[in-house]
């Protein structure tokens, strides 16, 4: 269910109860796809705030994938989320061209019978040198620029203006 939030970016939460351990952990699971196409060779972040509910920490396989079949992953982090909103980073880099709506985030959460809330989620393609760099730097690089957005989260597309233009006035 959505619940009001004002502790997390955009004051909105998805909380997710998982009853039971799966059969496999992507059973159940959470994705943010893209909205534009992926080039081979853009730098991919999947970026995301979390947060376990439960009375323990909630182990989460985290992928940059292909969402139809054969399913190639192009990042992929084993995260265990805390108690505290977090943001949290898989980074990857794209070895195929994607079109839009077949390319995604995903957390594979049927690992355990775990509670969690989910808060916005960012997938970030960059294209040029600087944005690369900028990506490097994971989610210490990228925190400040997803941060200027508090009311909702933007489209991935909008987001991608904001980050070509700082780094243009960055040149």
């Amino acid at each position: 269910w959505r619940q009001r939030d004002g502790a997390v970016q955009g004051g909105v939460a998805l909380h997710i109860d998982v009853d039971a351990k799966q059969q496999n952990a992507w059973d159940t699971q959470a994705q943010a796809v893209t909205t534009r196409d992926i080039k081979m060779g853009d730098k991919l972040l999947f970026a995301f705030w979390a947060r376990a509910t439960g009375d323990k920490l909630v182990p989460i396989p985290a992928t940059v994938q292909r969402i139809d079949a054969p399913y190639p992953v192009m990042g992929t982090a084993k995260l265990t989320i805390g108690p505290d909103w977090k943001l949290y980073c898989v980074a990857g880099a794209s070895n195929v061209d994607v079109e839009k709506g077949k390319f995604a985030g995903v957390l594979q959460i049927g690992t355990a019978q775990q509670k969690l809330d989910l808060g916005p989620a960012f997938l970030l393609a960059a294209h040029t040198p600087a944005e690369r760099k900028l990506i490097a730097g994971g989610c210490p690089a990228v925190q400040p620029l997803l941060a200027s957005y508090r009311i909702a989260p933007p489209s991935i597309a909008e987001l991608q203006k904001k980050l070509e233009k700082i780094m243009a006035d960055t040149h």
